[in-house]
């Protein structure tokens, strides 16, 4: 277990391999969302560009103690794997360029509901130094993949629509194509993300119970106890998408089909 201020993780290894797992977030996802209007940090021109600040900052709180680990399992000589969901699948596609910078080699990265992290240089980065290895899933509506604005996606998407479903395929997990993107997945510009951070803080006011609510949202509400938990009242609209499908559980459930 490797752990310091907010981040959290695990590494467990044996004789041919290293499986590195960064946790999502802790706490109301509406409220980490609206924790993204960080400036982005500059890796460096030979490195993989500019990134999000506060996903650097969470995968570095952890590097020294990973960095140990990684020594004492003889990791240079073995195949890494990474993982995360949310937060942690953000840290885990820095944690893939940072490792291979180090000399390590990063076999794949698997991430569940990631924000955006990076820019071009990341996209490239990712294509020339660990091609075809980073695997990111999107469950159906999931508002948490639409941001922060200004970034991209990295790695090769696997969507998955309402049903379950993984968009363009039959049978198995097959690869869509940037050009087949849900348009709940396309990026919120400056203005949207605004929109969405007044709209979650209205709906996480001491006031909420004044909201003009429809019969649907109530019934809604009251079915599943966790959205109450979650601070959260489902948006539920095309312009923001969802939180409820951003859930560690809704992924597990949908991909666990497929196995």
């Amino acid at each position: 277990h490797i752990e310091h201020k907010n981040a959290e993780g695990f590494v467990c290894f044996d004789d041919t391999s290293v499986l590195i797992s960064y946790r999502g977030t802790e706490g109301k996802i509406s409220d980490w969302i609206q924790d993204l209007k960080v400036a982005s940090f500059d890796t460096g021109g030979n490195k993989y560009g500019k990134v999000h600040s506060g996903f650097y900052n969470f995968y570095k709180y952890l590097e020294p103690q990973l960095i140990e680990i990684l020594d004492r399992a003889n990791a240079k000589n073995k195949t890494i794997s990474i993982t995360g969901h949310s937060l942690g699948g953000a840290m885990a596609t820095i944690a893939g360029a940072e490792l291979t910078l180090l000399g390590y080699e990063v076999s794949e990265i698997y991430t569940y509901g990631e924000p955006k992290v990076g820019r071009q240089e990341l996209i490239e980065f990712h294509h020339n130094y660990i091609p075809g290895k980073h695997l990111r899933f999107c469950n159906n509506r999931d508002i948490v993949t639409r941001v922060p604005p200004r970034y991209q996606h990295s790695g090769q998407l696997y969507w998955f629509d309402e049903d379950g479903n993984l968009r363009g395929s039959s049978e198995g997990l097959i690869k869509t194509s940037d050009a087949a993107l849900d348009p709940y997945e396309e990026e919120l510009n400056n203005d949207e993300f605004d929109q969405l951070c007044e709209k979650i803080q209205l709906l996480n006011s001491e006031n909420t119970s004044k909201l003009p609510l429809s019969d649907a949202q109530i019934d809604e509400l009251l079915a599943d106890p966790e959205s109450q938990e979650e601070g959260l009242f489902d948006i539920g609209d095309k312009l923001f998408g969802r939180f409820t499908d951003h859930k560690i559980k809704n992924y597990i459930k949908i991909i666990r089909q497929y196995l």
